[in-house]
C-alpha cells in the first residue's frame, strides 16, 4: 500500500531477525496469536493491585475506570488491540513465552522510513477490520453501563486527541528519519521484575545494530524511564 512504501519499510532483514532471536528465547508473534499478545497488552497497561499501570493508558481511561474496576481491563484490551491491528501488520512483533508457550511479553516494532502521521486510511480500515472480526466488548453492549459510558466516552476521546497530537509532534521531533520504532512494551503483571522487558529490548537492539538504524520509542512514569534508560 502507499501508506506501507511512504512510512514503514521492508520487514527486518533475515540478518537481522535471527539477531533478534539469537537468545534462544525469544519469538515472534504471528497473526495467530496476535489477540493473546493484545491480552498480555491490557493487562500489563490497566495495572492491578499490585503492579503499576502504564500512565498515558491511566491517564487515558480518567478517573471512572479506577484499578480493580471490572471493566477497566477488558477496556483496556480493546482501546489497545486498535494499536495492534494499526501498527502488527506493518511491523514485526517480539514475544517472550513460558515453556508451554504462553506469552509473557510483548514488544511491538514497526520499521520506519520517518514519523507516521496521526492517522491514514490504511489504519482507519484496519481498526474496521478489527472491528468486524472481534466486535466491541461487553462494556459497550450492555444497557447498565450506559450511564458510565457518557460519563467515560467524551473525557476519553479527548484525551486520546491530545496524546495522539503530542506523540507525533515527539516523533517528528526526535526520530524523523530512517528508524525502527518501539511502539509499545508489555510484560504481564504476574511476570514482571523477571527481566523479560530486558529480554525484548536487547532483542531489539540486536536487530537495529544490523539494520544499522537508532531505535525510538516514548515512555511515561518515572519507573518506565527509569526502566528504559538503562
Amino acid at each position: 500500500m502507499y501508506e506501507y512504501s511512504l512510512y514503514h519499510m521492508a520487514p527486518l532483514s533475515p540478518a537481522a531477525a535471527a539477531a533478534a532471536l539469537s537468545d534462544g528465547k525469544s519469538a515472534f508473534v504471528g497473526k495467530k496469536n496476535r489477540l493473546e499478545a493484545c491480552e498480555v497488552v491490557g493487562r500489563a497497561f490497566a495495572g492491578t493491585e499490585t503492579t503499576d499501570p502504564e500512565q498515558t493508558v491511566n491517564w487515558l481511561l480518567g478517573p471512572y475506570l479506577p484499578i480493580g474496576e471490572p471493566d477497566r481491563i477488558p477496556l483496556t484490551t480493546f482501546f489497545m488491540s486498535f494499536a495492534v491491528a494499526i501498527l502488527a501488520p506493518s511491523g514485526f512483533t517480539l514475544c517472550a513465552h513460558s515453556a508451554d508457550g504462553a506469552i509473557q511479553a510483548v514488544c511491538l516494532c514497526s520499521r520506519m522510513r520517518r514519523a507516521p502521521p496521526e492517522m491514514s486510511l490504511v489504519n482507519m480500515w484496519r481498526i474496521l477490520g478489527m472491528l468486524m472480526s472481534h466486535g466491541p466488548p461487553a462494556f459497550y453492549k450492555k444497557k447498565d453501563k450506559k450511564a458510565l459510558r457518557k460519563k467515560i466516552d467524551p473525557g476519553l476521546m479527548k484525551r486520546a486527541n491530545i496524546v495522539g497530537k503530542v506523540m507525533h509532534k515527539m516523533h517528528k521531533t526526535h526520530a524523523n528519519g530512517k528508524h525502527i520504532y518501539v511502539n509499545l512494551m508489555a510484560v504481564e503483571p504476574t511476570e514482571q521484575e523477571k527481566g523479560l522487558c530486558s529480554q525484548l529490548m536487547s532483542a531489539v537492539s540486536r536487530a537495529a545494530d544490523i539494520e544499522g538504524l537508532p531505535a525510538y520509542l516514548e515512555a511515561s512514569g518515572d519507573r518506565n524511564c527509569a526502566i528504559y534508560s538503562h
